[in-house]
């Protein structure tokens, strides 16, 4: 049975992988710990084979108060009606001033807001009839076009919706799916970690785990090697695919290495080296050695936001589950502690869903019962009164999730 760890306790590790495209000959290049494989035509000069390499020293680092790093802090509180209520937020998307929420665990739903928290209409409804979905897996927004795709799961389509909530058509996918983005040009990359068995139609790419096909549906190449072996080692991750800023980004499963995802190959973005972290992940591994390794090693645990000057990066280690953000432009890494003198700060330090707003803004989704939780502690801490008095005002513990927007400073 296929087991989906939370995010919170997701465990990526080093490990040793391949990415292979259509053809037999091939050149290989080591990375860190990795070793690639591409294909020796004219795209292999294209491939950037040497990632950015991002250092983490946890017993090292300078770990500094979250002020540090955030310049200010909003909030968004998401209109609760008895038709829109949010059980947990899924995924966020923003678009044409509007911010498309799915929760596609308890209301299985797609609700739309506008930039105030304004409740506007629903998208689609759960069935087998048109403009129903089983199940919802993503969205994603078709490029040039002001449509929503729901990927649906269970019946191996993909709805397409205006912008307005009105169905359009669908389309049934040639192979089994996890998740899938739209890359710019109209081509797909869909993850397929852990789903080799019935996936026939994979063909030579079956023991892949990223698959991109061409407007027409038409396999142009897989890339790295799937470990998942069921019975044997079957921890898959939530997803490994994120769309931050129109570009479509990659982390294999339980992997320390993220890749941007082109049309023709991919691109190794950034290595994140952990000073003794997890060993690298081979055939042999099982269930048994990787919950051994996840009592003992600090992991890159897959959540990620790219931002235009920084990556935000989560980890797991066996004491907790901190997080650092990398400066693109001075090439550092900054260690965060859990703590602030503002008290709205602390909200992204929760287990939740984390996206990027525009340039440098990360988004965290915190439930309205875990903000309420924290009320009087937060108003212990003394600061920012003001602040808490918005926040908490009109806002109830059973309310829809707050979505909090922390600005990340600019001379970081």
């Amino acid at each position: 049975m296929k087991i989906k760890l939370p995010t919170i306790i997701l465990l990526c590790i080093s490990l040793f992988f391949a990415c292979q495209k259509k053809t037999d000959k091939t050149e290989k290049n080591t990375v860190g710990e990795q070793s690639l494989t591409f294909a020796k035509n004219s795209l292999a000069g294209k491939i950037i084979s040497k990632p950015e390499e991002i250092f983490i020293d946890l017993k090292k680092g300078n770990w500094q108060l979250l002020d540090e790093f955030i310049d200010s802090v909003s909030f968004i509180k998401l209109e609760t009606r008895t038709d829109n209520l949010i059980g947990e937020i899924s995924q966020i998307i923003f678009a044409d001033s509007l911010i498309f929420i799915v929760d596609n665990e308890i209301a299985k739903s797609i609700f739309v807001f506008d930039m105030k928290g304004h409740y506007k209409y629903k998208i689609g409804n759960i069935g087998n009839g048109p403009g129903e979905y089983v199940s919802i897996k993503n969205i994603t927004i078709v490029p040039d076009k002001n449509q929503i795709a729901v990927f649906d799961g269970p019946k191996n389509s993909i709805h397409y919706f205006n912008f307005n909530g009105s169905f359009l058509y669908s389309e049934r996918t040639s192979f089994y799916v996890n998740y899938l983005e739209y890359l710019p040009s109209g081509f797909k990359a869909s993850d397929v970690t852990s789903m080799s068995f019935g996936n026939a139609a994979l063909e030579e790419y079956r023991n892949n785990t990223l698959i991109v096909t061409d407007t027409n549906n038409i396999i142009m190449y897989g890339a790295c090697h799937d470990f998942y072996k069921e019975g044997k080692f079957n921890q898959v991750m939530l997803h490994s695919l994120y769309n931050f800023g129109n570009t479509v980004y990659y982390s294999p499963n339980f992997s320390n290495m993220i890749y941007q995802v082109g049309d023709s190959y991919l691109t190794a973005k950034y290595h994140i080296n952990i000073k003794g972290g997890m060993p690298p992940i081979t055939d042999d591994i099982t269930s048994d050695i990787f919950d051994e390794y996840s009592r003992r090693y600090a992991f890159f645990n897959g959540e990620m936001v790219e931002m235009k000057d920084f990556t935000y990066i989560s980890l797991f280690t066996p004491q907790g589950n901190p997080f650092v953000i990398y400066s693109h432009t001075k090439k550092r890494v900054y260690y965060c502690r859990f703590e602030s003198m503002n008290p709205a700060f602390i909200f992204i330090t929760f287990p939740s869903l984390k996206t990027r707003y525009q340039e440098n803004t990360i988004i965290a989704s915190v439930s309205a019962h875990l903000v309420f939780a924290n009320k009087n502690n937060l108003y212990n801490n003394g600061r920012a009164r003001w602040i808490l008095d918005d926040l908490y005002n009109g806002l109830n513990e059973d309310d829809n999730p707050v979505l909090f927007f922390y600005h990340i400073k600019n001379g970081l």
